[in-house]
């Protein structure tokens, strides 16, 4: 996180087992605070494929989760 000129934070986690309850959740805030931008701007066009922005973030989400989900396995 950018704090201000030349300066960042960062926030590390340790958690065991593992980390996969901590990041479905993190994933779930970070979705839930982009459909509230997305809901602040519904003024905003649909692409010509008919596919908002959202329903393509959504699914560039899901495709992430599965292929991370499936190489911890």
């Amino acid at each position: 996180m950018h704090t201000s000129s030349e300066n960042f934070m960062c926030y590390v986690f340790h958690v065991e087992p593992n980390a996969g309850a901590m990041a479905k959740t993190i994933e779930a805030a970070c979705k839930l605070r982009y459909q509230k931008v997305l809901d602040a701007h519904t003024s905003a066009r649909t692409p010509p494929n008919g596919k908002g922005w959202g329903d393509s973030l959504w699914s560039a989400f899901g495709s992430m989760r599965e292929r991370f989900s499936s190489s911890y396995r």
